[in-house]
C-alpha cells in the first residue's frame, strides 16, 4: 500500500511537471487527466475480473496473463482517452501516459476493498446454493 501511495504521488506531480512544462497545460487540466486516469484504472480491473469470467474469453488461445494485461491495458486506455479530452491529443497522450500510470495507486488502492467484496458475496452465493443442492441428511 506505501509503494501505491508513493507512486500515486510520484506520478502525480511528474504529471504536473510534464504538463505544465513540456504541454503548456494548465494545472486543473491535469488534475483531470489524474482523476480520470484513477477512475480508468479501478473501472479497467473491475471489467477486466468480469471479461475473465466470459466462457468466449476462456477460449482465446493465449496464456492466462497475457490475456488479462491485454484487456486490462485496452480497458485502461481507451477509457483514459475517451474520458479525459486533453488525452485525445496523441503529443499529450505520449507525454502523460507513463507519468498517469504511475498516479494510477490510489484507483488500485481503492479497488482491493471492492474485490474483498466481490470475492465474499460470490463465496455467499456458493455456499447457499451448496446448501439448497445438498442432499438433505435424514
Amino acid at each position: 500500500m506505501k509503494a501505491a501511495i508513493f507512486n500515486a504521488i510520484l506520478g502525480t506531480l511528474l504529471s504536473l511537471a510534464a504538463g505544465l512544462e513540456i504541454l503548456h497545460l494548465d494545472w486543473p487540466t491535469i488534475l483531470l487527466c489524474v482523476v480520470t486516469s484513477n477512475l480508468s484504472i479501478f473501472v479497467a480491473l473491475l471489467g477486466s475480473l468480469q471479461i475473465e469470467k466470459l466462457a468466449w474469453f476462456k477460449k482465446i488461445p493465449l496464456h492466462g496473463a497475457i490475456k488479462t494485461w491485454t484487456v486490462l491495458t485496452l480497458l485502461y486506455v481507451g477509457l483514459a482517452v475517451s474520458l479525459s479530452a486533453p488525452l485525445q491529443n496523441s503529443k499529450n497522450f505520449f507525454v502523460l501516459v507513463l507519468p498517469l500510470i504511475l498516479s494510477a495507486g490510489v484507483g488500485i488502492i481503492l479497488f482491493g476493498p471492492v474485490q474483498d467484496q466481490l470475492v465474499r458475496r460470490q463465496q455467499r452465493k456458493e455456499r447457499t446454493f451448496k446448501k439448497r443442492t445438498s442432499p438433505q441428511q435424514a
